[in-house]
């Protein structure tokens, strides 16, 4: 008299609910990335150039770069201002 099917509770495709209080490996993750994020606005256009025309692989070798800029000579590192493109 099994007339009846049983599932999991789990439909084709859906994911598994977790309780609230377990974070992912994902959101832990993501959130220890978002501490260590630096927004720089209108100089990204910048930034990318500089990326681009002198070759570096990676957003940690620019910042290197303009700290080492930056310390060999900080009297000419001042931030000027530029009027909106």
């Amino acid at each position: 008299m099994e007339d009846h099917t049983y599932s999991s509770g789990n439909r084709e495709g859906e994911r598994e609910r977790r309780p609230l209080n377990k974070r992912s490996a994902k959101q832990i993750h993501d959130q220890q990335r978002q501490r260590t994020r630096v927004y720089i606005g209108g100089a990204l256009r910048r930034w990318r150039a500089l990326m681009r025309d002198r070759g570096f692989q990676s957003h940690a070798e620019v910042a290197a770069f303009l700290m080492d800029s930056y310390e060999r000579d900080p009297a000419t590192s001042t931030y000027i201002k530029r009027e909106q493109e």
